[in-house]
Parts: C-alpha cells; structure tokens; sequence
C-alpha cells in the first residue's frame, strides 16, 4: 500500500502526521470458501502523486492499485488487495477467512509481506534486502515493500454473510526514511551494498544498489545509536555514532563520512570450506564461492558460485566450548559477524583465542546455502612423508585440553562433527548444547540436504542417497568444493595414507574415536574413544571407503556414514596444460611430458606422465616449426654421463654424441617433434646468447634464464660443458657452465675449440 504521506524537514527532520484512514463497510455475496471482504480508506493527501517521490525536502505518496495489505484476525492472515484507487479513496477487498467472529480484533499492515505470520507483528528483519532507492525495482524499494505501516484497533463485524469493521483504523508509520550520501576523505564514496546495526552489532536494515553510487534511501526503524557499514566489491568503509536520534515516521538527510576498514581477506589467493586464522584481528571472506570453487562432481563441472543476491545474511551455527565469543568476538548477545555484498566479515577477540567456530551464510527463507569452520589455532607445520607433506595435526584440533583430536567427518561431506572427549565417551562441548546445535537423522539424504543441514548427522549406512553417490565427492585426483580442509590442504588419498603409515608411522597419530550407528532423538553414539580413525579420499562404493587407524590397520573398509577424523595433506593441484603448436614465449620454462603435452612449471602432472624435458625456445629460427626443448637431466646412456663428441672414449661404445642421443631417444620417443644432440644454433637460441658471455643479470633475469627456469620445473641445473653437433674443422663447439665472476656470467659460453674426444656432457634437445 503507497499511503499518501507528507515528509517536511525541519532540522533534517519533522516527524509525520499518522494517516487516519476511515474505512467504510460494504456488502458482497457470501463466498463459499470464506466471508467476502470489502473496505475503502479515505486519504487525506492529494493521489495525483505517484509513491514515493521526493519533492525537496518533502516524501510524497499515495495508494496504487494491485498493492496488497495484510488483515489479520483471530490467529488468521489474509491478504486484501487494493482493487482501486479514485479521488484519494482506496478501495481494497478480499475475503476474510477461517471462523471470523464479531469483536475479533483486526491488525491492519502494508505491506503484506512485511506480516510475520498471523502474530500481527512487523517481521523482524522487515527492512533487509532493499535496493536502497525510494521506487526503483518493484518488490525491492521502499515504495513496494519497504514503506512499513501498522494499524490496531479496530474490532471485526460479521452479519448476514458479510464482513465489515467497526471505527476507525490508523495507520501508524512503523519506519523513517533516511537518506544518505556517503562520503571518504571529503570525496564521494561510491558503495554497492549498506548496512545499518545499532551499537550491538544487531542488523537493523540492509540495501544494495544495482549500480555502485554514493547515495542511498533506506527505511529505517527508530534507535539510539547508529552503525553504517558500506562495501564495494572487498573493501569495507564504517561509521559510528551514539547517541543518535531517529524516530519513526521521519525523513532524515545526512552527509556520512566512512573511514576504510581494514579487514584481512582470508580469500585472496584461494578459498576453502575451513579457514584458519592464527591471530587476533579483523578478517573477511569470500561469500559466494562454494568451498574451493573447484569441481562440484554432483554436476561434473565447476561449481556455480553463489549469487549476491541470494544471500540475505550470515548467522553462527555453534561454537566449541562451553563460553560463546573464542573464535569470533561475542558481545551483548551477538557475534561480530556480519555479511555485505557477497563477504562475510568478522573479528576475533581482542586476546586471541583458539576455537573453532561454524558459520553459514542464509537466504531470505532462512535456508542455509553454504556454510564455513572458522579455525583459530596456532600456525600449523609440516610432517613430511616421503615426497607428501602431512599437516601437523587433526582437522579442527586446538591446543586446549582434549579437542586437540580435532573433529570427525562423514565421508564425502565437508561438515564437522563433535569428536569424542578424551579417553571416555563424553564428546566435545559446544554453545549452544551439542544436542541443540546438531541432531540425528537415520534416512538417507541428498547432497543439497547436507548443505542446507550441515549439523545433521545421517546414521545409514552411506548416508547419501544412491541417486546422489558420487565416487568422486571427495576424489582422489583434486580437490572439490565437498573437501572440509584449508586452502592449501586436502583429504589424503589411500596411497598417501599408505605411505605415511611406511614413512611416519600411524601411532603418530592420536586417538579420536569415532561416531557409529546413532538414532534420531539420540545423542551420538562413540566408539573406542582411545582409537585413532582417519578417513583416505578414496572411496570402494556408496556405503564403505578406505581408512586407518593408529593401531596399525591399514586400508580398512569403513561405513561411510562414520564419523572418521581426517589429517590434511598438501594439495598440489593439476598442472596448467597447452599442447607445443599453441606456445608462446611465455611458456618458456614449462615442462614437456613424455605424452607430447606441455604442463605449467608448478602443479601435479596427470597419471602416468613424466616431465622430460623443458620449454627452451619458442620460434622456427633453429631448424624446427614451434620451438625446442631441453632435457631435464644429463644424458645417461648404458649408466654413462660423460662422453667424447665421437667415438674416441670407451664409455661412447661405439658411438659418437649424436649418435648416442639417437640410441636414448627409442626409449624416450614423444609423439610431435624429435629428439637431437642440440647445434650451435639449438644452445644459442635456447640460451639466450648474443656473444659468447654475457651479464649475469641477463643470464639470471632474461629470456636465456636456462638454469633458473630448469630449478623452477624441478629438472637438473646444468653444470661444466655440454657437446654441440657442430664440427669447426677439426675443434667441436661446446656450451660451458663452469662459473662466474665479477658481472660476467662466464659460466655461459658458446666455444669452437673443443677437443672432441675430450669428455663432456650431454643433454639432448627435442625440436617440434
């Protein structure tokens, strides 16, 4: 309902004059399915005025057809709608449902969706999610749905068929409305998203604008005290002030100067399903990005990040302990936690605390649609174990007496679970209490139900539905937006649990216990408490994958729906992969795979592929069509590495350099290109060369880095001579790596006066 209302500013504001609204009673035919409904409000400003429009310092408004009012009575809500409006007199009708009876008492509130049900109150968080203009897009300004009104006390007439009330109704102003320009450092502040708390940290109102700008109208209920947060993309700006004064009924003007908060983005160079945080301070994160934002292998691609607007805020699920406030700061019966366009921000106690904290963000039905552990503890280390490196401790665990065990994991779920205390069955404390911050079902469930539910504990026995299985929710080939570990980390596969029981030894790992069959109405049900039990990635079918226990056993087949501990190792992800005709210069320092492909420098190479040589030189200048590579190690032929230019020295056999390259190369055969002993022209090219030395800063930093580049791929550095396929007469050319001194790399050397039957190395060159 657009009541017609007159704002004037007096001192920024004047208070506005309640509508007194007479509503008069008109007969229908009675309806079968309820008592119809007719009314029509006298209002008492011109309607010539579309609302809301601002008119200097005045709001003007009035009614339009097809808005719709809440009538509720008698525990019942009904909706009428404005059928039209004529002269300033509304009419609106509908019918009244349920058993009506006279005297009932009849709350009157527009607009309908801003009625919390049949209680005839104001919805709580009436006033977020609005786009912070007076009428811009339908169903989200303050003209549509935001223009708060509550009526009480007038009573309900039933007779002959027909409903009607008795007296007056008038309708209070529930909201004011309080333009803001936003300013920083003098200059406008342009923001996407505004939030307006009060000195608790309680949110009051939010709006976001559909373009960035530096003005905002938002409906505001009345307070003391005002805190405005505003944020652009990462960035957050914030404004305090008490005592204030904002009454209802109100329009208020005010220019704000936000000062920049500093909040550490947790998710700058990677997001995760845990983030950890190991010193007090002001963090932030990502919102909208579902774990790592990787493989979701419910739909086999990439995740679909979660829309901003979707996202009506975030709330704490639990907390370890048995105080409120470790992880994230707590005070006056709030967190300081809060959500604007589309991160989570938050701040930690004063005195850093480890906890662990669990949060999700909501949307405007309060359905979770993703949801994070906030991990405070101390910086983790490394446990190495063979070429992994182990995480230094359970997922979850802090140095506070038994919750260093951590917590325990369902498989293929990214959700934390209530670990067992100690060496009896008495698990972790949690605010609030464990049974009312987490509950038991025992019927399968689908993926979207974990998310939506993700302290619901499914006691079956695969916990998921046989439609939503998936072998690969937590795979063992990358890391997907289902594993609960950091950035950085993953759930280790079999193999690599395998290798850590070989290399580090499973008793090094503490007992945790682990959760069994539970039943709903139930508390969880532990078993061996003294036991350790980690969960692989790896996966057998739907009901069982491979774990471990501390006791030794190894590769054991357990119910998946278990609740297991899991101790993260470091993700190395896939390499970064382009085929050799698509490179370019900036690929110089990639690796080239014994499957003809090219893989970035970093990352895991796929199954079975060996990295065999390096990206030395990208063009068609050396006697080949894209470029050349260079071996990752010296040349081994017959366990020989040294070797003359011909045939001269015993450990040739027979053989000359290129010849011997030749011999190697039927074992290393690569589809797309050949291997040779390098010519003068290979080394020139690939090294960089203009003249036979140059700068070591050159060397070091320009296109001929070979050396670095090779380290950086993780191949041999080269070292000493390497033979050339060039013959100058009777001296053979030769590339030197011997040493430096001074600013002259004279390590780096091209020579024509080789003996060759004097030994050197080789490192063959594949040309494609």
């Amino acid at each position: 309902m657009k009541i017609s209302k007159l704002f004037s500013l007096a001192a920024l504001a004047l208070m506005m004059t309640a509508c007194s609204d007479q509503i008069e009673q008109v007969q229908q035919p009675r309806n079968t399915e309820g008592i119809p409904f007719t009314a029509t409000i006298s209002i008492d400003k011109s309607a010539s005025t579309r609302a809301l429009t601002e008119n200097g310092t005045t709001i003007e408004a009035s009614w339009v057809a097809g808005e719709k009012v809440a009538l509720i009575h008698n525990g019942v809500n009904d909706e009428m709608t404005v059928a039209s409006v004529s002269g300033g007199v509304a009419t609106i009708n509908g019918t009244i449902t349920g058993t009506p009876s006279n005297g009932d008492a009849v709350t009157v509130i527009y607009p309908s969706t801003a009625a919390d049900g049949t209680t005839g109150n104001v919805k709580a968080d009436a006033l977020v999610g609005q786009d912070g203009t007076l009428k811009g897009t339908a169903g989200t300004s303050i003209s549509e749905k935001y223009d708060i009104r509550k009526s009480s006390g007038a009573t309900l007439k039933v007779e002959d068929s027909k409903a009607t009330l008795n007296g007056n109704v008038t309708l209070a102003q529930q909201v004011s409305i309080w333009k803001l320009t936003l300013q920083n450092g003098g200059a406008s502040l342009n923001a996407k998203a505004l939030v307006v708390k009060d000195a608790s940290d309680n949110l009051l109102a939010s709006a976001t604008l559909a373009t960035a700008g530096s003005v905002f109208y938002m409906a505001v209920p009345a307070m003391t005290s005002a805190k405005i947060i505003a944020a652009n993309g990462a960035n957050t700006y914030s404004y305090s002030k008490a005592p204030v004064s904002i009454s209802a009924g109100k329009y208020y003007q005010s220019t704000v100067s936000l000062t920049q908060d500093e909040y550490t983005n947790l998710s700058a160079t990677a997001t995760a399903n845990t983030y950890m945080v190991t010193a007090a301070g002001k963090y932030k994160f990502n919102a909208t990005i579902k774990g790592n934002g990787g493989l979701d292998p419910i739909t086999g691609t990439t995740a679909t990040p979660i829309s901003k607007s979707s996202i009506a805020g975030v709330k704490v699920l639990w907390e370890l302990g048995d105080t409120y406030g470790k992880a994230i700061k707590y005070s006056s019966s709030a967190y300081d936690i809060s959500y604007l366009d589309g991160y989570v921000y938050f701040s930690t106690p004063e005195t850093f605390t480890q906890g662990n904290c669990y949060v999700a963000i909501y949307n405007s039905s309060n359905e979770i649609l993703w949801s994070w552990l906030i991990w405070a503890g101390a910086e983790p280390s490394e446990v190495t174990s063979g070429t992994d490196k182990f995480m230094n401790r359970n997922l979850g665990s802090i140095a506070v007496g038994n919750y260093s065990r951590g917590f325990l994991y369902q498989w293929g779920r990214k959700d934390p679970f209530p670990a067992a205390d100690g060496n009896n069955y008495t698990p972790y404390s949690y605010v609030p209490a464990r049974l009312t911050s987490h509950s038991i079902v025992e019927a399968p469930i689908t993926v979207a139900y974990a998310i939506a539910n993700p302290t619901h504990f499914t006691s079956h026995s695969a916990w998921m539905t046989t439609d939503d299985y998936r072998a690969d929710l937590w795979s063992d080939t990358e890391k997907t937006i289902y594993d609960p570990c950091p950035a950085g980390w993953r759930v280790p596969t079999r193999t690599q649990m395998n290798n850590f029981k070989t290399n580090v030894g499973l008793g090094t790992l503490p007992g945790t216990g682990f959760i069994g069959t539970c039943y709903a109405g139930g508390d969880f049900a532990y078993g061996n408490p003294g036991t350790g039990y980690y969960r692989s990635s790896t996966v057998i079918n739907r009901d069982n994958s491979y774990s471990f226990c501390n006791d030794g056993r190894v590769d054991q087949s357990w119910p998946n729906y278990e609740g297991f501990a899991v101790r993260p190792v470091r993700d190395v992800p896939p390499a970064t992969s382009k085929s050799l005709t698509s490179l370019t210069t900036d690929e110089i320092g990639w690796r080239l795979g014994n499957d003809g492909v090219a893989y970035s420098p970093t990352g895991a190479l796929p199954a079975g592929v060996t990295a065999e040589a390096m990206i030395a030189y990208v063009g068609s200048a050396s006697d080949c069509t894209h470029g050349l590579a260079i071996e990752m190690e010296d040349l081994s032929y017959l366990s020989n590495t040294s070797f003359s230019w011909n045939n001269s020295q015993t450990q040739n056999n027979g053989k000359t350099a290129a010849e011997i390259v030749t011999a190697w190369s039927t074992d290393h055969a690569i589809s797309g290109g050949t291997w040779r002993l390098p010519t003068l022209s290979d080394w020139e090219f690939m090294l960089g060369l203009t003249s036979y030395t140059i700068p070591i800063t050159q060397y070091i930093e320009g296109s001929g880095a070979l050396n670095r580049k090779m380290n950086e791929a993780g191949g041999t550095c080269m070292m000493s001579s390497y033979w050339a396929a060039t013959l100058n007469d009777t001296k053979a050319y030769s590339a030197g790596f011997p040493s430096f001194s001074g600013d002259v790399y004279n390590a780096v050397y091209l020579s024509g006066n080789a003996d060759p039957g004097a030994g050197n190395y080789i490192r063959a060159c594949f040309a494609f």
